[in-house]
């Protein structure tokens, strides 16, 4: 497909598709649906299908308005099948929020006619661009609050995602990157940061969300920090919303599960990412995959 088609591609009706990755509350209770982060793919059998290359793809064509309100419309119609006790998080561009001031309307108005309760959204900043229009960001994050929508920082450590978008968001969430938390379990100065991280969390009456595990050993330690909420490859990949709603858990997904055995098992189990899949024999016990 020529590359002055892969746009129109993506916008033409199904050219996005949705996949959904839990996010878990993890405790001493035991471990509990939180969320689900809604993740946007491209075209299928195009280069535009990895969510890597289709949104740089958009960012070089300085595109982001348009198809941030194109995902977030397949997006919420993709997740109105799900029970209203499930809480959706949704990717948006800084600079979308900051120069397409009618976005916080458009994202209102698209859950309404989904039946997408505004209180149920989380809504996640994304910086890939140095610098955006920073009052439009600041209104438009001010009405969404207004209406109960929920606000994270996305990759926090990483790339443009700094203190001063801290400071302007003032989130909810704040997701740290993968790039922190890998080795975190033998790197005093990752665990030191993200010492830092859980303190500024505190100050900011901001939850924080850790990415990327893909280690147990790394995950004990963040659980064993304080950390509680994760969301990785480690416990659930992307899947549909299907899959999601045929997982055994689902239907226990407010109730704490199995008191302590999550974090038991990773112990005592020790096994590398490379084996870990949809039926580790340590995980599929939790039932924490589908």
């Amino acid at each position: 497909m020529k590359t002055e088609c892969l746009l129109d591609a993506v916008l033409e009706p199904g050219g996005l598709t949705t996949r959904v990755q839990p996010i878990f509350e993890i405790s001493s209770r035991g471990q509990r649906l939180h969320a689900v982060e809604c993740l946007s793919r491209g075209p299928r059998g195009t280069i535009l299908e990895s969510a890597g290359v289709l949104f740089e793809y958009v960012r070089r064509k300085r595109r982001e308005p348009v198809v941030d309100r194109a995902c977030v419309g397949t997006i919420l119609e993709t997740v109105r099948c799900l029970p209203p006790d499930v809480d959706v998080s949704i990717n948006v561009h800084a600079s979308t929020l900051g120069g397409d001031r009618q976005f916080a309307d458009f994202l209102l108005q698209t859950a309404e006619e989904n039946l997408v309760a505004p209180s149920r959204i989380i809504l996640e900043v994304v910086e890939q661009t140095p610098s955006w229009d920073r009052p439009g960001l600041i209104s438009s994050l001010h009405m969404l609050r207004e209406n109960e929508v929920r606000i994270a920082l996305d990759d926090l450590g990483s790339g443009h995602s700094h203190y001063r978008t801290l400071l302007d968001c003032k989130p909810d969430y704040v997701k740290v990157d993968s790039s922190i938390v890998v080795g975190c379990g033998s790197d005093p100065y990752r665990h030191a940061v993200l010492d830092s991280i859980l303190h500024l969390g505190r100050e900011f009456g901001a939850l924080p969300v850790v990415e990327g595990v893909d280690r147990y050993s790394d995950l004990e330690t963040l659980l064993t920090m304080g950390f509680t909420l994760v969301q990785c490859y480690l416990l659930a990949a992307p899947m549909t919303v299907e899959e999601l709603r045929a997982c055994e858990w689902f239907s226990r997904r407010s109730n704490y599960n199995r008191p302590s055995l999550l974090v038991r098992d990773m112990v005592s189990q020790r096994r590398s990412p490379s084996v870990v899949g949809p039926l580790a024999p340590a995980l599929r016990q939790l039932e924490l995959v589908r």
